[in-house]
């Protein structure tokens, strides 16, 4: 995939809507880890966000998510 054809398909689907598809609750921007046993208190706070503009969504706890 070219990186122009990645940029398209970001643009034509929401980044909240693939979460919510793959069964995570997102509230204002953020979801729990799809990994919580990584996270010291199993992610009792949602820990990943979500850039709509960019497509793309961060845990901030585990390096490769």
């Amino acid at each position: 995939m070219t990186n122009e054809e990645l940029k398209q398909f970001k643009a034509a689907i929401s980044i909240t809507a693939v979460a919510q598809n793959l069964g995570r609750t997102v509230e204002r921007g953020r979801f729990r880890c799809f990994f919580p046993q990584r996270h010291a208190h199993g992610d009792q706070t949602p820990s990943v966000s979500i850039s709509e503009e960019r497509g793309t969504f961060r845990c901030w706890v585990c390096d490769d998510v």
